[in-house]
């Protein structure tokens, strides 16, 4: 079984819908701006970086046209998001590095579905029902105690993540 295909549906199935969720901030945000400033294109620029929604359609701006920065007033909500997208980029490597220790030594199915936690198990279509559970979550960790009070700390955290995708 290829545990990087396994990690990379995993990551992307986890993440999405912080994505989408961060995606539709700048959006408001954008929104906001544009009635605020009474703009017609759309993004903004915001500590030294230009932020475009991603969905949207833009209009041109001219070669000698600036780009229009982000209003005063909205200035705290774009901080919580920048401070909210790098706990979730943190996140992310954690996340990434954690699914690489649990399925390095797997070969099959079977033992990638015993390595994962629930919460990640049922990403995989499929691996939860052909595959019913026959050791702990983590397994894989056995022996190496830093690793698994990594596993165990983090776990939470997954499983906030696997949730998330139900709201947004």
């Amino acid at each position: 079984m290829d545990t990087n295909s396994v990690i990379n549906v995993v990551m992307q199935k986890l993440f999405e819908p912080e994505k989408r969720r961060l995606n539709g901030v700048i959006i408001d945000l954008n929104r906001s701006n544009k009635e605020l400033k009474a703009l017609k294109g759309d993004g903004f620029l915001y500590g030294g970086k230009f932020y475009m929604p991603s969905g949207v359609s833009t209009v041109a701006l001219a070669a000698n046209q600036a780009k229009s920065t982000l209003d005063v007033s909205l200035w705290n909500e774009m901080d919580r998001w920048v401070k909210d997208r790098k706990s979730i980029e943190d996140d992310v490597a954690m996340v990434r590095q954690m699914l690489f220790k649990l399925l390095k030594p797997c070969k099959t199915e079977r033992e990638v579905r015993n390595a994962l936690p629930e919460c990640l198990v049922n990403l995989i279509q499929g691996l939860a029902a052909n595959h019913p559970r026959h050791d702990t979550a983590g397994y894989t960790l056995e022996g190496d105690e830093r690793s698994m009070r990594q596993f165990v700390k983090f776990l939470p955290k997954m499983e906030l993540y696997s949730v998330m995708g139900l709201l947004y």
